[in-house]
């Protein structure tokens, strides 16, 4: 009888485990995001890719290399023949902490934090008909918080995530939403 509760008490503390460890490990992704700014018309699409590693099924470090898109705006002079034309393009890395709430084997909610360390160049250019009259380019880089939350579908070592992040760009707002696939290993 001894025998038989230390093997049923082993087999209780160990199932879990088991069930656990396939959500222990590192894993990489991709994905696209469509871009906002709050003061910029329009939309980009952005991209990125990703590793990471799940300690267990609530938490989870990422690290990210963001494209988060060009950004372009044009405006006529107020006399006939002159316009401008300004871009903006921007790119990061982050790195976040994911807090996950598992809410069915297959199925997790999550909940993201994290820094960006993001670079950005922006160029404007003044026309007179066909030709440039002016041209100019600014580089600019900094440090920011990111934030932001999804869900997540488990597919056998696959998963698909959806997901809103959001982040303040050299006093704009940036919002990225959009999905990705990850690989777990």
């Amino acid at each position: 009888m001894r025998k038989l509760v230390t093997v049923i008490a082993t087999l209780g503390v160990c199932a879990p485990l088991a069930r656990g460890a396939e959500n222990h490990g590192f894993y990489v992704g991709a994905g696209a995001d469509r871009v906002t700014v709050s003061t910029l018309p329009g939309s980009s699409t952005g991209y990125q890719a990703f590793i990471g590693y799940n300690f267990d099924r609530f938490l989870a470090l990422e690290t990210d290399y963001l494209n988060i898109g060009n950004f372009s705006a044009g405006a006529a002079g107020p006399y006939p023949g002159l316009s401008a034309l300004g871009t903006l393009s921007l790119s990061g890395e982050e790195v976040s902490a994911l807090g996950k709430l598992p809410l069915t084997r297959h199925f997790a909610l999550f909940a993201r934090l994290g820094g960006l360390y993001w670079r950005g160049q922006a160029t404007a250019t003044a026309y007179s008909g066909r030709f440039a009259i002016f041209d100019t380019s600014v580089s600019n880089s900094g440090t920011t918080f990111v934030w932001g939350g999804g869900g997540e579908a488990l597919l056998g070592p696959f998963t698909l995530r959806a997901e809103y992040q959001q982040a303040d760009i050299d006093a704009h707002m940036y919002r990225f939403a959009g999905g990705s696939l990850i690989y777990r290993f």
